[in-house]
């Protein structure tokens, strides 16, 4: 009997040890990780930095190569004057541009097709100053007249937007956002017996009908559960045009088999809406009335301008 408290001292010792051995393990182990996530933070922070540097050292060298080339051209970029003149039949916009370490006397062309065109033709530049040169570039069919963006939603019985557009609606872009006024062109010197020709560049006059009238964006939906047709028509464009938009009228036209087609006319009423993209307020000419677009044979709208200019389009269908 007296050999069992022996025995039992030496298994509470083995255990011990053996406990003391594993936290020490442990310990070792969770020091040993804790220096790995150190290191892995560092490299973490390291890439991070060489990420960064190289990202600055790219954006050096765009810079860079933007100011060779800046300092390398001879010919500054052609600058377009949307003042707009008649010249008989024609129209005509001003283009500007400047000739570096210009000589006097010089003769400086002009050279332009429309793209896709083979044959250039070209134009004798004015020199109006020093190293600065002008020519009256001819422009075709310039329209007078705003472009309208229709845009048809239907609000369907169950109160859901479907958020269809009827083909007979679908947005109208400016004509002058064609490839018809796309050109491609090229600036010569004849300077000292040689002849000095530019790059082929573009010129692009598809946004010159916006100095005169901002696009009319057209928003109709009807809600087809209560029978009720809402109509709203602003100006929306990034300019500031020469004419102005302050006022807009409907001119509904039913359905010739239920009535004599006369048109009934509904004034809108102006507020102010908020554009999205441009984060400013613009007017906003608005009115609900009662109607289905299927009892309807057309609606027109009519835009007055503050010079007293009046233009009727289309809206639906």
């Amino acid at each position: 009997m007296t050999g069992q408290p022996g025995k039992f001292d030496k298994i509470i010792l083995f255990i011990s040890v053996a406990l003391i051995l594993s936290i020490a393990l442990n310990l070792n182990q969770y020091h040993q990780l804790g220096k790995l996530t150190q290191k892995m933070n560092q490299l973490m922070s390291e890439v991070s930095y060489i990420r960064m540097e190289t990202q600055n050292q790219a954006q050096d060298i765009r810079s860079s190569l933007a100011e060779f080339r800046e300092e390398q051209r001879w010919v500054t970029p052609v600058e377009i004057h949307p003042s707009l003149t008649d010249e008989g039949k024609a129209l005509t916009v001003l283009l500007t541009w400047q000739v570096k370490e210009y000589e006097e006397g010089s003769p400086v062309g002009f050279f332009y097709r429309r793209q896709g065109e083979q044959a250039f033709a070209s134009l004798a530049a004015e020199n109006v100053g020093g190293n600065t040169f002008q020519v009256k570039f001819p422009i075709d069919g310039i329209p007078h007249r705003p472009a309208f963006r229709i845009h048809f939603n239907v609000k369907n019985p169950s109160g859901t937007n479907d958020d269809k557009k009827a083909e007979e609606a679908k947005p109208v872009k400016p004509d002058l956002e064609g490839p018809g006024y796309l050109y491609d062109y090229y600036i010569n010197v004849r300077q000292g017996g040689q002849v000095r020709s530019t790059e082929l560049s573009r010129l692009d006059l598809g946004k010159l009908a916006l100095y005169h009238f901002s696009p009319v964006t057209v928003q109709i939906e009807e809600d087809q559960r209560r029978g009720e047709l809402h109509v709203s028509i602003y100006e929306e464009g990034p300019l500031e045009p020469q004419h102005r938009l302050v006022g807009a009228y409907l001119e509904v036209y039913p359905d010739q088999k239920s009535s004599d087609g006369n048109p009934a006319e509904i004034s809108l009423k102006k507020g102010t809406t908020t554009l999205r993209y441009a984060e400013r307020e613009v007017p906003v000419y608005e009115a609900s009335f009662q109607g289905e677009t299927k009892s309807l044979s057309r609606i027109v709208a009519r835009v007055e301008y503050e010079d007293g200019q009046v233009f009727r389009h289309q809206i639906w269908p």
